[in-house]
């Protein structure tokens, strides 16, 4: 990968923490129990998605193309 490259799923990464971050804090203020079951799903996603990057740049940088 480039440096550029690199420095986007950084910033990827950065962001989807932010999210979760955000995201957790937001639940914890709400009442709505339809709504908290949805930011639930979004942290969730985001999460996944961002646990998918780490894997690939995991295995990008021991050389595992997938």
């Amino acid at each position: 990968m480039t440096e550029k490259e690199l420095l986007y799923a950084e910033d990827t990464i950065s962001h989807l923490n932010q999210m979760e971050q955000i995201c957790t804090s937001l639940v914890e203020e709400l009442n709505n129990k339809e709504l908290i079951k949805i930011i639930e799903k979004i942290v969730k996603k985001s999460s996944s998605s961002h646990d998918d990057l780490i894997n690939l740049l995991k295995n990008k940088e021991e050389g595992k193309d997938e």
